[in-house]
């Protein structure tokens, strides 16, 4: 078993472990992405990138890139679990709080809440209580937790592409920058109301 392979495992194992649970920092949020998306999108740059025959120093970067690319995604997705559309992205939403997942979305909307509000959404984690999603996304929009996710994934992007900085002249850097701006635009689309056509 090669040690991407291990550690994806054990982001699954780690993340299942913790549903329903609301003793979920932000900590253990991020070493979950670490191992599970994050290592994905690391190991499919560095690969892509060697058996191009690049060399070793942007290989790496390439690879350091995926791996701030796939947080980057991962934060978005847990985001457009609760402001997509359900026809454009496909999932039915409020799937994570219904499944006692807790992600980055609750976690800055938990930061912002009376301690009665606070435990009222943990218990709806724990499977206490019945999920209530709609009301969650309008706290949300109260406290602007929105936004903050949103910049959570530009700082991620941000820093992958910086690690591409030393390597401007080579051709797949290019290719490699309009992920993240992809992924910026797919940001944006989630709070655009033509997103729901």
């Amino acid at each position: 078993m090669s040690d991407s392979t291990r550690k994806v495992c054990a982001g699954e194992i780690i993340q299942t472990l913790r549903r329903r649970s609301a003793a979920v920092s932000l900590a253990d949020y991020q070493r979950v992405i670490d191992l599970k998306t994050a290592e994905l999108f690391r190991l499919s740059c560095a690969l892509g990138s060697e058996l191009g025959g690049l060399p070793g120093p942007f290989v790496e970067a390439a690879g350091l890139y995926g791996r701030q690319l796939g947080i980057a995604y991962q934060i978005y997705d847990d985001l457009a679990d609760y402001y997509g559309h359900e026809k454009r992205i496909g999932k039915t939403l409020g799937t994570d709080l219904v499944s006692g997942k807790v992600t980055l979305p609750l976690l800055h909307l938990s930061e912002r809440l009376s301690a009665v509000e606070r435990e009222q959404l943990f218990a709806e984690v724990r499977g206490e209580r019945v999920p209530q999603p709609a009301q969650w996304i309008a706290k949300m929009d109260e406290h602007g937790v929105f936004s903050s996710v949103a910049a959570a994934i530009e700082t991620e992007v941000s820093s992958g592409e910086a690690a591409l900085s030393s390597f401007t002249s080579l051709k797949p850097v290019a290719g490699l920058r309009q992920l993240g701006d992809v992924l910026r635009e797919q940001v944006l689309a989630l709070r655009s109301p033509l997103a729901a056509t």
